[in-house]
């Protein structure tokens, strides 16, 4: 199958980061695998747009669904590099995350809710603040 044929906004390239790497970034790669953290970069090249307000709309844009999808379905441990492509400007925000997601499962790395953090308790004291007394209480 072609490498462009996989999804029409964004194709995530990911290949396992090996620990064989030179000395200098040795120690921060084996950290990183071990930690499984996730880490994304992006490319837009001028081919899919010339305008550089456009290319960078496509960054951010690639960068929220990123954030959404990578940090709560992706596996740890791989580099994710989104390419941009002319449809991410027009396509709703919910298709590209759409198909982020389709893209990790094509690949076998999407893990449902895998790094979700639990939701944050209320807290204990619902009860509104006291309200002050007002000054023409007080001289009274």
């Amino acid at each position: 199958m072609d490498r462009q044929g996989l999804c029409p906004a964004s194709i995530p390239d990911s290949p396992r980061r090996p620990d064989h790497r030179q000395k200098i970034d040795q120690k921060t790669d084996k950290q990183a695998v071990k930690a499984d953290i996730i880490r994304c970069g992006f490319t837009v090249t001028k081919r899919t747009d010339k305008a550089a307000v456009r290319r960078n709309r496509i960054k951010r844009r690639l960068r929220a669904v990123a954030a959404d999808v990578l940090s709560s379905h992706a596996c740890g441990g791989y580099d994710y590099v989104l390419i941009g492509r002319r449809e991410t400007l027009d396509l709703p925000y919910i298709t590209l995350c759409k198909d982020l997601r389709w893209c990790l499962r094509k690949m076998d790395l999407y893990q449902e809710d895998a790094q979700m953090p639990a939701p944050a308790p209320p807290p204990a004291s619902a009860a509104p603040l006291p309200v002050p007394p007002s000054s023409a209480q007080e001289g009274a």
